[in-house]
């Protein structure tokens, strides 16, 4: 887990949906230059304001790896769907802020997974994801119904929490549905970075930003494999009817 120090105005002021604007969506995405853009933004910026300002933060932009929505239950980052369905559904509120009374405000990234290694979670000091949470498959390899913040990761494991294994005439095929959770109530697609984890270090492949996703990924190496996503949009992205399963190559 890392601790940064980031005042609020800064980190809403180089909010996600920079990344949004400037990716267009068409390109993908190099969020470890994304990353160092904004950061470098917000040191850039430390000057001292004249006027006491209130200003409206997301709560998912600001870095929490926790959060509370509606007072009901308290949300993580990422997860599986359940009896949290309602509060998850809902779009992520702002809060008003007196930026006179916080000084500065300390980030706090959960990134505790035994799949990467320690010195691969953060990439030239910026941690990869806000938040990790391994999500496993059923049975038949169906990926249960679950959620994502802004900046947080998903890591899909197998049943017994092991990850795929395939060689170079195997490929797996990553399917699901997705919707952002927006405050205009409509269904409309997010920003998906997706990738693998492999040896104890994440290689993205490519971006989605459709509702309907069918993603084959090839490998150059024999071994075990788990897929990835982590959300490049501004808003809560929720994954449905999703299934991961291999497949050879000749088969095509």
């Amino acid at each position: 887990m890392g601790l940064m120090k980031i005042k609020i105005s800064d980190m809403f002021d180089n909010a996600a949906e920079i990344v949004e604007a400037e990716s267009n969506y068409n390109n993908v995405i190099d969020s470890r230059k994304i990353k160092e853009i904004v950061f470098l933004r917000i040191h850039r910026s430390r000057r001292k304001r004249v006027k006491r300002q209130c200003i409206a933060v997301l709560i998912a932009v600001l870095g929490l790896s926790v959060i509370s929505a509606g007072a009901k239950t308290l949300l993580q980052s990422a997860g599986v769907i359940g009896i949290n369905k309602e509060d998850v559904l809902q779009s992520q509120v702002g809060i008003n802020i007196d930026e006179d009374k916080i000084s500065d405000y300390t980030a706090e990234f959960d990134l505790h997974t035994d799949l990467i290694l320690s010195e691969n979670l953060y990439e030239n000091g910026i941690p990869i994801a806000k938040y990790i949470v391994e999500v496993s498959v059923d049975e038949e390899n169906k990926i249960p119904e679950c959620y994502v913040d802004n900046g947080a990761m998903l890591i899909f494991v197998g049943v017994d929490n092991g990850g795929w294994y395939v060689d170079t005439d195997t490929s797996l095929q990553l399917n699901f549905q997705q919707k952002r959770v927006d405050m205009k109530g409509m269904e409309t697609a997010g920003v998906l970075e997706v990738g693998y984890v492999y040896n104890g270090r994440v290689k993205w492949c490519q971006v989605t930003d459709n509702i309907n996703s069918n993603i084959q990924l090839l490998f150059e190496e024999e071994g075990n494999y788990y897929i990835c996503l982590r959300n490049a949009s501004s808003d809560r992205i929720i994954i449905t009817n999703g299934s991961i399963n291999i497949k050879k190559t000749q088969e095509e």
